[in-house]
């Protein structure tokens, strides 16, 4: 569970947001292939994303190479901006996972989970990304994610200014 207790201006929202809806619009995941480079191979809900939308996250989803070149996990955040459902743009969050792996020509299994937001909730998103992508990472499953979206639509309250929130995960 994560238990929020924040203003909306204390978490750095400066627009009003009683009319959002959703706490997480589209999670996705990308893979790095050898011959193709990133790959954005699963989103939900299906046909959010433009083609120049996928091939701008595919390209962000990955951290430089100089920056992490380790086995483990990374979690960081970009904004997609120019999106035509939402001039406003979306806060996307990723988890990078890299593991070493001998069977495959670059030798190393390389995947992000990206979640796509509305909300500015940056800390909050961290987490709840981390919590996401530890758990998908076990299996892989992507019908976990739709599973998990549709969950998050339909149980956790809308989120207004001043309030406090119980957000199972």
């Amino acid at each position: 569970n994560l238990f929020i207790h924040n203003s909306m201006e204390q978490l750095g929202i400066i627009e009003n947001v009683r009319h959002i809806e959703n706490w997480i619009d589209a999670i996705v995941t990308v893979r790095f292939d050898l011959e193709e480079g990133q790959v954005l191979d699963y989103q939900y809900p299906p046909d959010f994303l433009t083609d120049d939308q996928k091939k701008i996250i595919s390209y962000n989803s990955f951290p430089d190479s100089f920056t992490f070149n380790h086995e483990g996990d990374m979690t960081y955040s970009f904004i997609l901006t120019s999106n035509p459902k939402n001039d406003k743009g979306y806060f996307c969050h990723v988890f990078f996972y890299q593991k070493r792996d001998k069977t495959l020509p670059r030798g190393y299994f390389q995947k992000s989970i990206v979640i796509l937001t509305r909300l500015n909730y940056i800390f909050l998103f961290k987490k709840i990304t981390h919590i996401i992508a530890k758990d998908y990472f076990k299996k892989q499953d992507d019908s976990k994610i739709e599973l998990l979206v549709k969950d998050v639509q339909s149980n956790w309250l809308k989120p207004y200014e001043s309030s406090v929130f119980n957000l199972e995960i």
